[in-house]
């Protein structure tokens, strides 16, 4: 039962953020024949993420404030965001043919994310809450999902770009640029009334 349950958390969380299709667009619309791969590569950093949080509660308890661990990381994630954005948006703009992105950039934005804030409380409050034994087969299969559930993000963005010309291309950069912009700025505010 918890490794399905792990397994479905990871994955409806993993997709469901705005701010995880906002990271992960810029890179893939760069690269689709990559963008899968990059996608399975920010989901493992996002799961390592949470994983980190999780172990952290688990074996430290109170010792770490992860509630103030997790507002900082929600803020940094909106500045990546705007990061991103601008980066995209100035490679559309003076239309560089972008080099295809290293894999390292997605990993740590995804753990980043992982890391970030309080939402993620309650995906990993039954790990907190089962046998050492349930919990390690919740957090695997969380982690598992969310791999494969941004790998298949990333696929269906490179499906929509296949066969297309170095335009549709620009516009799909473009699109994720503005789109990491957009979450980013909206995401910082939200984290600075928050706090």
């Amino acid at each position: 039962m918890s490794l399905w349950a792990g397994f479905a958390a990871g994955a409806l969380h993993v997709v469901s953020g705005p701010d995880h299709l906002a990271a992960l667009g810029p890179a893939a619309s760069r690269a689709p024949t990559r963008a899968a791969r990059l996608g399975a590569t920010w989901g493992l950093g996002h799961g390592v993420g949470v994983l980190a949080v999780a172990l952290a509660g688990r074996l430290l308890g109170d010792l770490v404030a992860l509630d103030r661990i997790g507002a900082w990381a929600e803020l940094s994630v909106g500045f990546v965001l705007v990061a991103l954005g601008v980066r995209a948006l100035a490679r559309t703009l003076k239309r560089v043919e972008p080099a295809p992105p290293d894999a390292r950039g997605p990993f740590w934005i995804g753990v980043l994310h992982g890391a970030a804030g309080a939402h993620h409380l309650l995906l990993v409050l039954p790990a907190l809450l089962l046998d050492p034994a349930g919990a390690l087969s919740y957090l695997g299969a969380y982690l598992v999902a969310a791999v494969l559930a941004m790998a298949a993000a990333g696929a269906l963005l490179a499906r929509s770009l296949r066969g297309r010309g170095a335009r549709a291309h620009r516009v799909a950069q473009g699109l994720a640029g503005a789109a990491a912009l957009l979450v980013g700025a909206v995401w910082i505010g939200a984290s600075v009334q928050l706090a």
